[in-house]
């Protein structure tokens, strides 16, 4: 609770500040630089802090830092990207989110209209499990559910927000059949 972390999507970097409470300030730590042209978007964290991960916009990303605790500064331990070997078309990445359990990740792909899954290795690196449909276009925006058992698709271009189950072993999405129209989704929260 002492430092921020942004992902400037035009520098290509991610800054890091400190938090200085008692004159209301965020004072600037360091920065560090992400794959020239990648635009780092979002950002997660696992839950044991060990691991931030981040999707990159304009490459179809995603990359894995290690956060060394004792200044908690970033080494990049890898990037990987979010789309089928096949694909050929334009896409973009959008939104990303470590599952409760610290087993698995996901990153929509705009263009693509899909999420893709990791399995997150014990070093926390990442091995793609699967693309799979975020069954509307453009899906800015998904949260999982607080009990970790569903994940919920908002697809802007669509007007439609849809649900899956997570399968707690693979990973996995497999569809609910529910969906809800509604105008333009952008973001999407369960409390």
């Amino acid at each position: 609770n002492e430092y921020v972390t942004i992902a400037d999507l035009g520098t290509d970097e991610l800054v890091q500040y400190r938090i200085h409470r008692e004159v209301g300030k965020l004072v600037r730590v360091r920065q560090t630089a992400a794959v020239p042209g990648s635009g780092p978007r979002h950002m997660a964290y696992h839950p044991n802090g060990q691991q931030l991960y981040v999707v990159n916009e304009l490459d179809s990303t995603v990359s894995v830092y290690q956060v060394h605790q004792e200044d908690l500064r970033l080494e990049l331990l890898q990037t990987i990207g979010t789309l089928p070997d096949s694909f050929t078309g334009n896409s973009t990445c959008a939104h990303i989110l470590v599952k409760g359990c610290g087993r698995f990740l996901y990153a929509s792909n705009r263009g693509h209209d899909s999420i893709a899954i990791f399995r997150i290795a014990e070093d926390g690196k990442l091995e793609l499990v699967d693309v799979a449909t975020s069954g509307g276009r453009e899906p800015r925006n998904f949260t999982i559910t607080p009990d970790d058992q569903f994940l919920l698709s908002a697809n802007q271009l669509s007007d439609c927000l849809i649900s899956y189950r997570i399968d707690q072993d693979s990973g996995r999405l497999l569809s609910t059949g529910h969906q809800i129209e509604l105008s333009t989704p952008v973001c999407v929260f369960v409390k």
